[in-house]
């Protein structure tokens, strides 16, 4: 049976044991002679390939994460010369990949502190703004009954109350 763009979805299982093999969804492709936009359809169309697309990516990231792990702990080997010569190796670790691999693992942990104490600075100056705008614009005393509007101090404990939560969420 041919698809709406004309290629069998005989297709369809080798293509996605390429996908699982290669990591690569142009590569994969190319391989088994599939256009993309006929991957993007066999996605929308069947369920069933959808579902073992999304379990290829979920086995190339695993594949990635054990190949970063391995770099980040047991290192990769690099040779060493002297004088033109090769005369050992020796084994290099991944500071880099063992922080990605830490914040992924564990972002509460690990998270970037620096970025989040930004925001919550930012988060404030703008609570502050609004508390200015709201004490200089809205009155304290309705302009038509001359009744008493609590409305203002509300909103300006709420929006404390707020900036408050999101500096105690900011620390941990």
């Amino acid at each position: 049976m041919k698809t709406r763009r004309g290629v069998k979805s005989h297709l369809k299982g080798p293509w996605l044991e390429a996908f699982r093999k290669i990591g690569v969804i142009g590569q994969a492709c190319e391989a088994v002679k599939v256009s993309r936009e006929q991957i993007r359809d066999w996605r929308k169309e069947d369920p069933d390939f959808k579902k073992k697309f999304e379990e290829g990516n979920i086995h190339i990231t695993e594949m990635l994460e054990r190949s970063a792990l391995n770099r980040a702990i047991a290192g990769t080997p690099r040779p060493i010369y002297q004088g033109g010569k090769k005369v050992g190796e020796e084994r290099v670790l991944s500071d880099t990949l063992a922080i990605f691999l830490l914040k992924a693992r564990d972002p509460k942990k690990y998270r970037n502190w620096y970025n989040k104490q930004i925001d919550v600075r930012f988060i404030q100056a703008i609570v502050d703004e609004f508390s200015k705008v709201i004490h200089k614009n809205v009155p304290a005393i309705c302009p038509h009954c001359n009744n008493n509007l609590s409305l203002k101090p509300a909103i300006v404990r709420d929006l404390q109350a707020l900036s408050k939560r999101l500096e105690q969420e900011a620390k941990y």
